[in-house]
Order: C-alpha cells, then structure tokens, then sequence
C-alpha cells in the first residue's frame, strides 16, 4: 500500500475558522517531509470533502444512527495563590 488511503474526516467549526481533521492509513514507505506530507493530507482532504458533497447532492447519504459520544466542559474559576496567600488559601481548604 504505497499511496495512502483516507479513513476518516472530521470537520470542526469554530467562529474563526472550520478545522479539518484527517485520519489516514499509509504503507510502510520512508516519512515523507512536511511539505510533501502537508500536499498529500491537502489532497486526501480534498477529495474525501468532494465525495461527501457529491453523495449529499445525490441524497445517497445513509442514516448511521448516534455514537453516543458526548462532550462536556467544566469551567472552574479559581483565585491565583500567590506565596503571600498560600497560608489562607490552605485554612479555606481545611
């Protein structure tokens, strides 16, 4: 398996931008360097995106169900310590 063969993309957006996350499979050929590799993914990329369109336009999308993944993000604000502190922020812990 000389040329790589794309597995799975995954499209994130966000307010600045979309992120494309590529998953591929390669042989065992030497790494290529980055710039090759950067064209390559580009490429993958690319046509894994217009074969998602195509099947959208030609509604031969198939219903695959959920994954059941779920994402969660706790935000906690807490106050810095700093050396002058520490002793009190200790005594609220205890």
């Amino acid at each position: 398996m000389n040329s790589p063969v794309l597995e799975r993309l995954t499209l994130t957006f966000e307010p600045d931008g979309v992120t494309v996350r590529t998953v591929y499979r390669r042989g065992a050929d030497p790494n290529p360097g980055t710039v090759a590799r950067r064209r390559e993914v580009a490429e993958l990329a690319r046509d894994g995106l217009e074969r998602a369109l195509a099947a959208l336009d030609a509604d031969d999308v198939e219903d695959l169900g959920i994954s059941g993944f779920e994402m969660r993000e706790d935000v906690l604000g807490l106050p810095v310590a700093s050396r002058s502190s520490e002793k009190t922020v200790r005594e609220r812990a205890a």
